[in-house]
This record gives structure tokens, C-alpha cells and sequence, in this order.
């Protein structure tokens, strides 16, 4: 199969064989206090720090800031921000996903008993950028919502170091009702042409109302 038609596809998620090294959390919590509040109109307890980006406070799209209304997020040319200095790893772990070219990689922390209510960022189906769980706590929950399916509501079923492409197209929510932090990284980029022409290769699992795309 081709990643394109999974892409353009209904399907919710697809899990990645990649797993996050445990050290991106004992990296992340020196640079903690640096977190900004995103999006706070959707909930409460999201914040954020960009790690490939503009700057490291700039967690939105870059056509979001001062003197950059103009410019298209998926065409402007990021860059490591300071922050990547105090996570060798955790830049490895990046480098090593198969990302032809990154745009913005942000960590998203949601606090204990924090949530992220329903929203889209699109308007068409798009399973692509890619969210990496550094920790999901038990009573955390990332669900999705498409009133099309005959299970509209899902969970993903994200694990600590696990790592899933989503899609962004589907309403989403994340309820965190423990009490601790959750921590993910969303990743997005351009794939490989390899990831594109052989998903098999890097996908371990797809939302199962869809597994005959992997096929």
C-alpha cells in the first residue's frame, strides 16, 4: 500500500514501532519551568515549549506572530531552538523518526486533572503529524470523534514511549484525570519517501475499523 491512501483516509490513528528512550522525561523536566500556556481557550492545563521552531515560546503556527502573517507554516524553513542544547536525547530520537524534513516539534505537557476539550485542526482528513508519548498516565485519555463511524468515539490506546500518527481531521480531546503531568511531543514534518512507499515498515498497528490498509 501507498501511506497516502492511509492519509487521506478516515482511519484514527496508526501506531509506530518506534519507541521514545525513557531519558526524554528526565530532559524535559530540566527545562520544565520554561512551558508556556497553548491554546487555553480549548481547556486547561496545555501547555507548551518548541523545541524545532521559531522560538521556544512560539508554540502555534509561525503565521500566528508579529511580522510573520504572511508566511505558511509548512513552508517555512524552523530550526532548532535553545531548548534542543539541553536535550541531546531527546534531538537524537527526533532525528532518527523518518522525517525527510521537520517543521515544528513542540513538547505538550497537559497537568494533572487537566483537559484539552474536543477540536479539529483541519477540515479534511489528514493522519499525519506524529504525537510521541513520553509518559499516559492511567487515567489519562486521548479520544477521537467521527460521527461517520460506526464506532464514533475511540480511544488510542497510547502507552508511555509509544508513538502514533493522528488524525488531526477527526475532533480529538485529551481528559487527564490523574494526578500527574502528562507529557507527548507532536512531530511535524515532511516523511520519507521509504515511509511513504513501505508504511509497513515503520507502522506496527492501525485502527483496526481500517487494518485492511496496511494490507
Amino acid at each position: 500500500m501507498q501511506w497516502s491512501n492511509a492519509q487521506k483516509s478516515r482511519a484514527a490513528w496508526a501506531k509506530l514501532r518506534s519507541s521514545p528512550p525513557t531519558s526524554i522525561l528526565t530532559e524535559f523536566n530540566n527545562v520544565k519551568h520554561l512551558v508556556v500556556n497553548h491554546r487555553s481557550s480549548y481547556g486547561n492545563g496545555w501547555q507548551s515549549l518548541t523545541l524545532h521552531g521559531e522560538k521556544p515560546h512560539w508554540t502555534e503556527a509561525i503565521n500566528h506572530y508579529p511580522d510573520h502573517e504572511n508566511d505558511v507554516d509548512w513552508q517555512y524553513d524552523y530550526h532548532w531552538t535553545e531548548i534542543a542544547e539541553a536535550c541531546p536525547v531527546t534531538v537524537n530520537y527526533i532525528k532518527s523518526l523518518p522525517f525527510a524534513r521537520l517543521q515544528r516539534v513542540r513538547f505538550m505537557l497537559l497537568r494533572a486533572g487537566g483537559l484539552i476539550d474536543y477540536h479539529r485542526d483541519t477540515h479534511k482528513m489528514n493522519l499525519s503529524p506524529l504525537n510521541v508519548s513520553i509518559n499516559m498516565p492511567d487515567q489519562c485519555e486521548f479520544n477521537t470523534y467521527d460521527y461517520l463511524s460506526e464506532q464514533p468515539q475511540k480511544t488510542i490506546p497510547f502507552t508511555d514511549n509509544s508513538a502514533f500518527v493522528v488524525n488531526i481531521g477527526h475532533y480529538h480531546r485529551v481528559i487527564n484525570r490523574s494526578n500527574e503531568d502528562r507529557l507527548h511531543m507532536i512531530v511535524h514534518g515532511n516523511y520519507t519517501h521509504d515511509f511513504y512507499n513501505n508504511p509497513a515498515n515503520y507502522v506496527e498497528e492501525i485502527d483496526p475499523e481500517f487494518k485492511d490498509l496496511l494490507q
